[in-house]
């Protein structure tokens, strides 16, 4: 098995649904991830209030947009297991 600093996998998905600070201060770690997997397919899932500031960074090659599911939401799994195509 190869260390994780040797993969290159073809598909990342990052999950950032948090608040606007979290959002910002986050971008470092999407640009390093960016930079790490070049040529990764990077989709974002975040929620609409950010979907369009971050669709002007230059890390993702999709976003997709999800309301912030509760806790108790039965269904949010398997909404997301379907965006994913598991």
């Amino acid at each position: 098995m190869k260390p994780l600093d040797q993969l290159q996998p073809r598909r990342v998905c990052i999950v950032k649904p948090s608040a606007l600070g979290d959002v910002v201060i986050a971008t470092a770690a999407m640009k390093a991830i960016r930079a790490h997997h070049p040529n990764a397919q990077i989709t974002l899932l975040t929620t609409k209030a950010y979907a369009e500031l971050l669709a002007q960074s230059p890390y993702f090659d999709e976003i997709w947009v999800d309301s912030k599911p509760k806790w108790h939401d039965r269904h949010a799994i398997g909404r997301l297991r379907a965006m994913l195509g598991s």
